[in-house]
């Protein structure tokens, strides 16, 4: 599993809008609730065939932003079945270096979680 937690300099709601234009996969579900104009919090998450073992994997995009500062937690993983078995993670990481590149402009900072 690949894992960021990365603060941003734009509203919650824009990094959910920016990422589901620019991420390849199927969207399984999202939702966002504002709390005022630049404040608010949601979710995405996305399903991606792996291309080279033909299985799923999932990207969730957590972002928040509820005391002036938005922080999005994203996670990459393979499914849960193949978390007990070894498993080849470029893909995964290609996926969250893609995420990583479109909100590049607007990191403050980043960590791994």
């Amino acid at each position: 599993m690949s894992a960021r937690i990365v603060s941003l300099s734009i509203d919650p709601r824009e990094v959910l809008e920016l990422s589901m234009r620019e991420i390849g996969g199927d969207l399984i579900h999202s939702d966002y609730c504002d709390i005022d104009q630049r404040r608010g919090f949601g979710y995405m998450v996305y399903e991606h065939i792996h291309k080279r073992e033909n299985r799923p994997m999932m990207l969730m995009i957590h972002v928040e932003n509820v005391h002036g500062t938005t922080r999005a937690t994203i996670l990459a993983s393979p499914e849960a079945e193949d978390w007990t078995h070894p498993f080849d993670c470029e893909e995964e990481n290609e996926w969250m270096d893609k995420i990583m590149e479109v909100l590049e402009e607007y990191i403050i900072d980043i960590s791994e979680a």
